[in-house]
């Protein structure tokens, strides 16, 4: 009724209309606790309820002779300042989750559609970023290139090659800690990227991502298909002045001495 009239109601003695209506249970309720009367305001914004203004007081006909005009006002007022909060929580609402899909479509865009690692150009992008930082802290740059895998290719298909990808750059994942960067380099090279180690750490993770992928077998109707890695590792001591591009070459002909000496090991570039 308040809500189609658009008028305040004024209940001036609730002991007597508690009497008259026993079955409310809100007004036993506000009489229990000292109340003896009410005014109650619609709140309306732009034409639609959006719930109750409730004044009270603990005497009786408090609100005899008031000016409804000033209550409507204020209720007027509320309901707008609520229907602005409820517009400002959408739009946070709205904004978090377009921040957390552009997030999301960054991070799908950084990353390498086949095995899920980084791609070229995010793994490139950490490797300069950790090179350009002022208080910079050692790291090692790794390459790593999948032996003879062009033979696996012509073998089983490009369908297991994709498999033994995937499988090979889970293995690298598997191998390094949480704060480290994988990437696919390209084809079946990936970089790996160290954070603060040594270079004797880098030669380790080297070897012990090289000895893990030496154990993958990725099945097949016949025979399970084995693959090794050859490994070029190059540590970055903090005061180094070298280009990324220099690091890269340093990693990438370590990495082709380790081809050139009958793969499947690793090698370590010196800057």
């Amino acid at each position: 009724a308040i809500i189609d009239t658009g008028k305040p109601r004024i209940i001036n003695d609730l002991e007597r209309y508690l009497e008259r209506h026993p079955e409310s249970e809100s007004t036993r309720r506000i009489v229990a606790e000292g109340i003896r009367s009410s005014l109650t305001c619609p709140l309306i914004a732009d034409g639609r309820a959006v719930g109750f203004l409730f004044f009270s007081s603990t005497k009786k006909h408090t609100y005899d002779g008031l000016h409804q005009e000033v209550f409507l006002y204020i209720a007027a007022q509320v309901a707008h300042l609520i229907e602005k909060s409820k517009l400002y929580e959408k739009i946070v609402g709205l904004n978090q989750r377009l921040l957390a899909a552009n997030q999301q479509l960054r991070e799908q865009a950084s990353r390498d559609a086949l095995t899920g690692v980084f791609n070229h150009g995010a793994i490139i992008e950490f490797a300069q970023q950790k090179l350009n930082r002022a208080m910079r802290v050692p790291f090692g740059i790794v390459m790593l290139d999948i032996d003879y895998f062009k033979q696996v290719n012509d073998t089983y298909g490009h369908i297991q090659g994709d498999l033994v990808l995937r499988k090979v750059a889970a293995t690298i994942a598997d191998e390094v800690k949480p704060s480290d960067r994988l990437g696919r380099y390209g084809g079946e090279e990936f970089l790996l990227l160290l954070n603060d180690v040594t270079e004797e750490q880098v030669l380790a993770v080297a070897e012990r991502v090289r000895a893990a992928v030496e154990h993958v077998e990725v099945p097949t109707e016949s025979i399970p298909i084995r693959v090794t890695i050859s490994v070029g590792a190059t540590y970055v001591p903090p005061e180094a002045a070298v280009s990324l591009t220099e690091i890269l070459q340093c990693a990438d002909v370590a990495l082709y001495r380790a081809k050139n000496n009958g793969r499947n090991q690793v090698q370590l570039g010196r800057l």
